[in-house]
């Protein structure tokens, strides 16, 4: 059992004199080592295994540099494990002023990401008497709430303690008791103080847990975490606002901690063909080499996986086991979203990108970005009536459920095609390589010649895109681009809402893909070149 060394520490429990219970959820009472009158804390917890799992959590505090009292482990006459700990004589957080409490905050969130990581929700105690502070210093005295357990024993259940550590966003969350700590902390400090963890702490606190199933969930939270900043970064560098990457990471954590991308397909593939595939599209779409190129199976051959609900023989889709997108719709529903909004938009989207819900979806989009929407987006009629659109979807004080909703459909994107093998994707890069075609009068009022390489123009905030077989919709120029896997909004691959089977956007003909794609440079290439510039695309480096 992980211990701090430390030559005042009495050798044995005999002999200690006790001074006065200290209370705590499960009792704590200070003692003196009458051989050297130093006072410590002495703690049996709720039960052997929460007491062990208590000096677990403080060395992995102490491990990362964190302030804890230092502690040692003892086995009592009838065998228990006992700890004692220096004790720490200052002020509670319930006996400082306002002003002096939110100093002694600041200090705390400098480790908020450790406090998240080992699950300490309790971390200031119901009476804010779990930090101490001493010569300035705070002190975490009381962590019996990490990891498996909560504050009086009882073991957390379910995804209260996993993998994934969500509590990087509720222990932020004014509702609950850490947020009194933590909720002013931006995504941004989130982000940076993550990202310096630094490797040699984390191994040596990973390393502390005797445990190796404990210690590989330790281990993992920590992963999580980094994976998290990693995309937080990468969506705040690409000017997205940094409320919107807090609320994308937040869900792409969420979907992952419900389950949902465990049960995603790990490959899907097109049909070979034994056409030439620089040809299929010059002839009918509807023949059954141009079809197979559109169809994704997945190692067993089944079409789609598990992206669509499959009905079932005498009951139909109602009866059938829900696809993904049912656990997606799940997963909203239990967060106070509404799988509603995603499904009108793929619906419209299917018929028209520039109807009344996708171009307010449109507006929606290009206000989570920190560039300016006007400048940045082609708007059709106009920025003002997409941005009327949407304000008639969220009146009545819709607007955050739409905007949660509409984000968390964009994190199962992008978990769906960062954990996916999907064809035409560069996985060094995080790219997905597709093909959309412009009518010859934009091209020419640009400016853009057959052949051009490179290029840029202005494009509306979220458009469509062929994946695989090249579809001619509204021109017969063709533009090849490779766009990151976070610019993708929407695809064909799953269900538009749950038990209605098919693709979510028009047909898998059309194997549409929605992407944001401004600012990334594109090739104008000839019809016979598209696939075999796509193919070149992905291949590169």
């Amino acid at each position: 059992m992980p211990s701090t060394t430390g030559s005042s520490f009495p050798s044995g429990l005999n002999g200690l004199e006790n001074v006065r219970p200290l209370g705590g959820s499960t009792g704590a009472m200070l003692v003196r080592d009458p051989a050297t009158g130093q006072l410590f804390v002495m703690k049996r917890g709720n039960s052997p295994e929460h007491i062990q799992e208590e000096a677990i959590a403080d060395s992995v505090y102490e491990a990362m540099g964190v302030p804890v009292p230092k502690h040692r482990m003892y086995v009592d006459d009838n065998g228990r494990p006992v700890k004692l700990s220096e004790y720490i004589e200052g002020r509670q957080l319930s006996e400082l002023s306002e002003s002096e409490r939110k100093e002694v905050y600041q200090q705390m969130q400098q480790h908020f990401t450790i406090d998240a990581i080992v699950g300490n929700w309790d971390v200031l105690g119901a009476g804010l008497d779990n930090v101490i502070v001493r010569d300035g210093i705070a002190y975490r005295v009381d962590n019996g709430g990490s990891m498996r357990f909560r504050a009086q024993g009882a073991e957390k259940v379910g995804d209260q303690w996993n993998e994934y550590p969500t509590e990087l966003y509720t222990m932020r969350d004014a509702k609950f008791l850490a947020g009194n700590a933590y909720s002013s902390m931006s995504f941004k400090d989130v982000v940076d103080q993550i990202r310096n963890l630094p490797d040699d702490r984390v191994a040596q606190a990973i390393a502390l847990v005797p445990d190796p199933q404990q210690r590989r969930i330790l281990e993992r939270r920590f992963e999580e975490a980094r994976r998290t900043a990693e995309i937080g970064e990468m969506l705040m560098k690409d000017s997205f606002k940094e409320a919107y990457a807090d609320d994308f990471t937040r869900h792409s954590l969420g979907i992952r901690n419900a389950g949902i991308v465990d049960k995603m397909p790990r490959q899907m593939s097109n049909n070979p063909v034994e056409v030439d595939p620089y040809n299929l599209f010059d002839g009918s779409l509807n023949t059954p080499e141009a079809k197979s190129y559109t169809i994704l199976k997945d190692e067993n051959g089944v079409e789609f996986d598990n992206l669509r609900t499959r009905p079932v023989p005498g009951g139909g889709y109602a009866n059938a086991p829900p696809s993904l997108i049912g656990n997606l719709a799940d997963y909203m529903k239990e967060n106070g979203m509404d799988f509603k909004f995603p499904s009108a938009y793929l619906s419209a989207q299917g018929c028209n990108s520039w109807s009344y819900t996708s171009s307010a979806m449109k507006a929606w989009l290009a206000g989570q970005r920190t560039i300016d929407p006007e400048e940045t987006f082609y708007w059709g009629t106009s920025l003002q009536t997409s941005l009327s659109n949407l304000q008639a979807i969220v009146q009545n004080g819709k607007y955050e459920r739409y905007s949660q909703s509409m984000t968390a459909f964009h994190a199962f994107n992008y978990e769906l095609l960062r954990t996916t093998d999907l064809p035409n994707i560069n996985r060094d890069r995080q790219e997905i390589v597709l093909v959309r075609t412009e009518s010859k009068s934009v091209m020419n009022m640009y400016g853009l010649i057959e052949g051009d390489r490179g290029v840029t123009m202005k494009r509306g905030a979220a458009e469509s895109y062929s994946g695989y077989l090249p579809i001619e919709i509204c021109g017969t120029e063709y533009t090849v681009q490779s766009v990151p896997l976070h610019r993708i909004i929407a695809t064909y691959l799953y269900e538009a809402k749950p038990r209605s089977g098919g693709t979510s956007l028009y047909t898998d003909r059309e194997n549409e893909f929605v992407a944001m794609a401004d600012g990334i440079p594109f090739d104008y290439v000839a019809k016979k070149d598209v696939l075999n510039r796509m193919r070149s695309m992905v291949e590169s480096n």
